[in-house]
Formats: C-alpha cells, sequence, structure tokens
C-alpha cells in the first residue's frame, strides 16, 4: 500500500519550477507576482497564507498580502480588487476564503479579471473548465489528479518524478463525496476529461458507502461527518483524502486507514495540502507566462 508523500512531490516540482524562475530577469517587473487578500484575520486562514507566501518565496515569486478588516464593505472591497485588476506589475490574484457572510461571495470572486484568477472560481473559468478548454485547473482538483497519475507511474516506474505522465482512467468508477464549487465539482470534471465514469455523492445520497465499495478511485471532500474506514473499500482503491478536520488538537482528513487493502492513499497532513500550494505557484507562473514575459537570462 502506497502512502503518499505530497510534501516530496511538492517539493520535487517546486525545485523545478524554481530552475524555470531562473531564466528570467531577478527585477521585479520580470518576476511573477501574486496578490492574496484577506478578509478579517480567521487563524486557520492566515496559517494557509502564510504557508503560501513561504512557498511563493522559496521558488522567486513575488507575493503580495492585502489585509482588510472584517467589516469592509462591498465597495472598498470592489475598490481594492479593480486596483489590482489594472496593476500590471501583478499577474495573479486570490481572495483567501471563507469572507465573512456580510459579502456576497459569488459576487466578489467574479470582480477578479479572469486572467489573474489563478484559483479558478470566477464564473468564467469555471465556465472555460467546464467545456474542456481550461484556462487554469483549480488548485485542489489539479493536486488531486497530479497525485492520481504519481500513482500509477509509482506502480509502474517504483518512483517520485515530478512531472509523470497523465493516466487514462478509461474504465475506472471514480467516485466523489462532496459537491462543493472548490473540490468536488470540478474534480468531478477533470475525472471525465481523462475518460474515468464518475459518481458524485453528497449529503442527500444516502447509502454512499454502497458507491464508495465499487470505486476504483475516491476523492473524500468533506470535512465533517463521520470518517470513512479504508475497510470499506475494495482491494486496489486509491484513495484521495481533501478533508480537514481537527480533532482532539489533531488535524486529520476523512479517511481512517484501517487495513491493507487499498492501492495508494494521501495522509492528511502532507498530502493534498502541499500539492495544493504548487498547484497555486504554477498556476501563477502560468498567469505570468500569459502576460507575454519573455525569459532574458537563460541559463547555460
Amino acid at each position: 500500500m502506497l502512502r503518499l508523500d505530497g510534501k516530496l512531490f511538492a517539493f520535487l516540482r517546486e525545485l523545478h519550477l524554481k530552475e524555470l524562475l531562473c531564466h528570467y530577469d531577478p527585477g521585479e517587473s520580470n518576476r511573477p507576482c501574486i496578490t492574496i487578500i484577506q478578509v478579517g484575520k480567521k487563524k486557520a486562514s492566515s496559517i494557509y497564507i502564510s504557508r503560501k507566501i513561504e512557498a511563493c518565496h522559496r521558488v522567486g515569486i513575488i507575493a503580495k498580502y492585502l489585509n482588510l478588516d472584517e467589516t469592509v464593505d462591498f465597495e472598498k472591497l470592489k475598490d481594492e480588487i479593480i486596483k489590482i485588476n489594472q496593476d500590471n506589475l501583478c499577474d495573479a490574484m486570490i481572495l483567501q476564503l471563507p469572507i465573512p457572510q456580510h459579502l456576497d461571495k459569488k459576487k466578489v470572486i467574479d470582480l477578479i479579471s479572469p486572467i489573474k484568477d489563478v484559483d479558478c472560481l470566477t464564473s468564467s473559468n469555471q465556465g472555460l473548465l467546464f467545456t474542456q478548454n481550461p484556462r487554469y485547473f483549480p488548485c485542489t482538483p489539479l493536486a488531486c489528479i497530479n497525485l492520481i497519475d504519481l500513482v500509477f507511474h509509482l506502480k509502474k516506474i517504483g518512483k517520485y518524478e515530478p512531472f509523470p505522465p497523465a493516466s487514462d482512467l478509461s474504465g475506472l468508477h471514480a467516485v466523489i463525496v462532496g459537491r462543493s464549487n472548490l473540490v468536488g465539482r470540478p474534480m468531478a470534471e477533470i475525472l471525465l476529461q481523462r475518460n474515468a465514469t464518475v459518481t458524485v455523492c453528497h449529503s442527500k445520497t444516502g447509502d454512499t458507502i454502497r458507491y464508495l465499495k465499487d470505486a476504483d478511485i475516491v476523492i473524500l471532500a468533506t470535512g465533517a461527518g463521520p470518517r470513512t474506514s479504508s475497510k470499506v473499500f475494495r482491494s486496489g482503491a486509491i484513495v484521495i483524502d481533501v478533508g480537514i478536520r481537527l480533532e482532539n488538537g489533531k488535524l486529520m482528513g476523512d479517511l481512517i486507514v484501517e487495513s491493507e487493502q487499498l492501492l495508494a492513499f494521501t495522509p492528511v497532513p502532507g498530502g493534498v495540502g502541499p500539492m495544493t500550494v504548487q498547484s497555486l505557484l504554477e498556476n501563477t507562473f502560468t498567469a505570468f507566462k500569459n502576460g507575454n514575459k519573455t525569459p532574458v537570462n537563460r541559463v547555460s
């Protein structure tokens, strides 16, 4: 049974991205730049942001941070987003979620320029994804599919490599537990584009277990409700655990590993999380390249 090391996988991809950025002039005007907006100061959100900023610094991406008061009104937030949209030195932007309830999340997100929307949450970018012409892939689903590709590569080659080939999932049954716009829905679309047969389970499904028993690939993405034992799954199943929850002061996911019949699984922490941050870096680099910035200092 493979315990997928998301930290190692992300590190290998990070080294590759850092090398790519060595081909660009170190001046600020020719470095990838992302602005992270946070409304309020929720502790968990602040921790996630600090990890993203640290990762940006490691590879050479400029990370700017804008923290607005929790009581900020829509018009003030709109003005700040428009300023960033118009900043030619900023290639990418994300709004750290969740935001306070007095703000309309969808309305705020759709203020972000689709070109800078590296979280792929705007209506425009989600539309491109679902019409099979993506500008970016959403970060967590991208992390998941990269980890699935890694499983098949490890099974064949037996070693970690930063960019395993895309796997054709024809004939495989993928089950997703959760239907959020952040993970479940885009994950279903990406798996469909890889030719998997996809089932999406959610709070109204009823007997989710009967679908899980038949799955070749499982994405657990609830972070709430009862955790799922590995004993539920068929022999040789791949389980990607996206759920995050805090129980008795300990961080854990949706999966309880109680048996050895799985082909592979991702731990929490140390699985999907590091790869999600890495996906954000890669999307930011894509946004940077889309801005027609060209290498000027090529490394021999």
